[in-house]
């Protein structure tokens, strides 16, 4: 069960600073960053699971990472979240939004944004109904069957390649796309691992929807700027890059992903 005392928790982490001497350009202060409002446990709002915790706090090992950066380079951090997916992308693009917390790497989102080094993993699964299980072991095997994905997604750049090969449906919502499962309306879904197996259990699909053993991939997780954005510098980029080195060598980033795990 995750600890949702946030506060107390993320304050044993700030008493340092990587770049104490450091004051960050009077021209880029602050950053604008949008991201996932249900990607559990990396970027995802809390529904009201505690009613002390207020329900459109960005919360997840992603937005944590954010705000740990922002402590330590003393930028201030303006959450933009509950937005579609594609609409993140829009203002990722237009230098809308400064900063994406949490995405997978792809060779066309590498060519349009800067991305981080990574921070943490996510394993991707495919998904079946208990009555309708079948072997998978490579990606072809998906070939003759209807699936299901969330909109706009990546899973990683062979499935990206592959995906119009294949019959599959984008759906906006993980829980649609789980009750559509339920009902037999697809063969698979698609849903990042962690994810799906805490939204199996809050909608009480337990044993009835399962996870396929085999991955269909091992993501690494990244933030990401924006190219067009004016807060954008490769000194910026680099800054944060060290110091998510920083705090993974210090045991910051793996304290909060034991946290959210």
């Amino acid at each position: 069960m995750m600890d949702y005392s946030f506060p107390k928790f993320f304050s044993t982490f700030l008493f340092v600073s990587l770049f104490s001497s450091y004051s960050w350009s009077s021209n880029c202060d602050t950053l604008t960053v949008v991201g996932s409002d249900q990607w559990i446990p990396f970027a995802f709002l809390n529904k009201g699971d505690q009613e002390h915790i207020d329900e459109k706090y960005p919360t997840g090992i992603a937005y944590d990472v954010v705000r740990l950066i922002g402590s330590d380079l003393h930028l201030s951090i303006d959450f933009q979240v509950g937005q579609p997916w594609r609409r993140i992308e829009q203002k990722m693009d237009s230098g809308q939004a400064d900063l994406l917390a949490g995405n997978y790497w792809n060779e066309e989102r590498a060519q349009k944004w800067a991305i981080t080094r990574s921070f943490s993993q996510d394993e991707v699964r495919i998904y079946t109904h208990q009555r309708g299980r079948f072997k998978f072991t490579k990606i072809t095997d998906l070939r003759e069957r209807h699936g299901l994905i969330p909109s706009g997604v990546s899973f990683g750049q062979a499935f990206d390649q592959y995906k119009s090969e294949l019959d599959i449906q984008e759906v906006k919502d993980h829980e649609q796309i789980l009750a559509m499962l339920s009902h037999r309306r697809t063969d698979y879904i698609i849903l990042p691992y962690l994810n799906t197996q805490r939204k199996i259990k809050r909608y009480g699909y337990d044993g009835q929807i399962v996870a396929l053993e085999k991955p269909l991939s091992i993501n690494q997780v990244h933030l990401s700027l924006a190219k067009q954005s004016p807060c954008y510098s490769d000194d910026l980029l680099k800054r944060i890059n060290q110091v998510i080195t920083k705090r993974k060598k210090d045991g910051s980033i793996n304290a909060i992903e034991r946290a959210y795990m």
